[in-house]
């Protein structure tokens, strides 16, 4: 069932008083969830010290597996973890990722195998494939040739395990509202009066014994929040996928009626996350009109896909995150447009949205790190509507925003922070300040490359800083 962000913890409580050092599978699993907790403690203030802990909880997760293979609970709290781990930029090193997301998934895949139908791991075992494509997809090692065709089928496959999971949860809810099964009143009174033992109940001298272990999974209920949840990732992935298809119909038509048959059918059920709902849907069918447009070539309707998603139905002028979902749709258009004029628009509209976005959150350095990207790429559009002085303006402005997003990612974001800083330095660099980059930096040499990818910066632009310093 779907987590906060990096997956719904399986674990046991335990009422051992007594510390010692782990010998069974139990003690192996208890440890694990201490280090984990442990990490969780730290990871607000010393992610590297959290770091170590996340890894300590892994080991004993593995001495687990180890003594007990057939352990579902310490099989699945070190996929888990493993996969949370790698979404922590801070924690993964350059070039690392696409082999821890493959190592999560091979867990994953123990995982299932040891229990097919938990709807847990069905859940984030979709997810670890949905992250896979997106690394595949911004590698830049590798043939493009091959990554592509390897994301996408991540993508199918994560698509068919969410299903799996939405269907196994749909099955499980309807389930709550059925009359529970008729008491044997027979069997009840001959325990009350102790006259019946039922096979494997353990005596009364053997509970004692048991008073200081004790073990209970905590798994909960399944809510319509929950199953909402896990569609809005199935929705999600299927507009990730959309755009890299060559023959999108099928797929169109199964995403088309899961907005309408499932997606629709939350609404009044779940009023507070209505707003939520439509993004995924807007989202959704935007992807759907690009899927269209890269068959067809017809930009009318793509943008009048975009007009209706966005349209009067719903009040996503209130919602920063709706703005920022309507800055994408805007500026995947103008990516996608070989006429210059058009692309200049829909980039206006972008950075319109974000700026609309800023007002409503102040204080969230990405909206700022977006508006400073949007900028440099409308100042680097050769078109009639961006004369000198306009480019002028609009990199000034990129730098504004760039030094904003780092000031407001100072605590929190480190990779936000970092993007800025290197971002806010190559506009420095090219408006002549040649001593603001390092570049023997290789976190710098790559995030101006990634930027270069996203016509941020023109291509060659770290090479050009590397001769300059030499």
């Amino acid at each position: 069932m779907p987590p906060p962000p990096s997956g719904r913890r399986r674990f046991h409580t335990s009422s051992k008083k007594n510390k010692k050092v782990p010998e069974t599978a139990d003690d192996f699993l208890d440890a694990g969830i201490e280090y984990e907790e442990s990490g969780d403690r730290w990871k607000p203030g010393d992610k590297q010290k959290a770091l170590r802990f996340y890894n300590r909880a892994i080991e004993a997760y593995q001495s687990a597996i180890r003594l007990n293979p057939r352990s579902f609970d310490a099989t699945y709290n070190k996929a888990r973890l493993e996969y949370k781990v790698s979404q922590e930029r801070e924690f993964v090193p350059r070039g690392e990722l696409l082999g821890l997301l493959e190592t999560a998934l091979q867990s994953h895949r123990e995982c299932m195998r040891l229990d097919p139908q938990n709807e847990d791991a069905l859940f984030n075992t979709a997810q670890v494939h949905s992250s896979l494509a997106d690394a595949l997809l911004n590698s830049r090692d590798g043939d493009p040739t091959t990554l592509k065709p390897a994301a996408i089928e991540h993508l199918c496959t994560a698509c068919e395990i969410f299903s799996k999971c939405l269907e196994k949860q749909e099955a499980l809810f309807a389930s709550y509202s059925q009359p529970p099964p008729a008491i044997d009143e027979t069997m009840e009174q001959d325990q009350e009066t102790g006259g019946v033992s039922l096979p494997g109940q353990p005596s009364d001298d053997t509970m004692a014994d048991a008073e200081d272990e004790q073990y209970a999974v905590i798994q909960e209920p399944v809510t319509l929040s929950t199953i909402l949840d896990t569609l809005i990732e199935l929705l999600t992935t299927l507009s990730t996928l959309l755009p890299l298809l060559t023959s999108p119909s099928a797929t169109i038509a199964t995403a088309e009626s899961l907005l309408s048959d499932r997606l629709q059918a939350l609404i009044p059920s779940l009023p507070e996350r209505q707003t939520e709902i439509f993004i995924t849907a807007a989202v959704l069918r935007c992807a759907i009109a690009e899927s269209l447009f890269r068959s067809t070539s017809d930009v009318a309707k793509w943008e009048e896909a975009i007009a209706q998603a966005f349209g009067t139905d719903w009040k996503w002028q209130e919602s920063a995150d709706a703005l920022c979902a309507k800055s994408d749709a805007h500026a995947s258009l103008a990516s996608a447009v070989a006429e210059p004029a058009l692309a200049w628009k829909h980039y206006a509209f972008s950075s319109q949205a974000l700026g609309n976005a800023a007002s409503l959150e102040p204080q969230k350095a990405k909206i700022y790190l977006a508006r400073g990207d949007t900028e440099l790429i409308r100042s680097r559009i050769e078109c009639p509507q961006r004369t000198g002085q306009v480019r002028d303006v609009l990199r000034k402005n990129a730098g504004v925003f760039y030094r904003g997003a780092a000031r407001l990612a100072q605590h929190k974001e480190a990779d936000v922070k970092r993007e800025a800083e290197v971002k806010e330095a190559v506009v420095r660099w090219e408006n002549g300040d040649r001593g603001v980059l390092d570049p023997r930096d290789a976190i710098a040499r790559d995030i101006v490359q990634e930027a270069c990818d996203d016509e941020i910066f023109g291509a060659g632009i770290w090479e050009r800083i590397v001769e300059a310093s030499s």
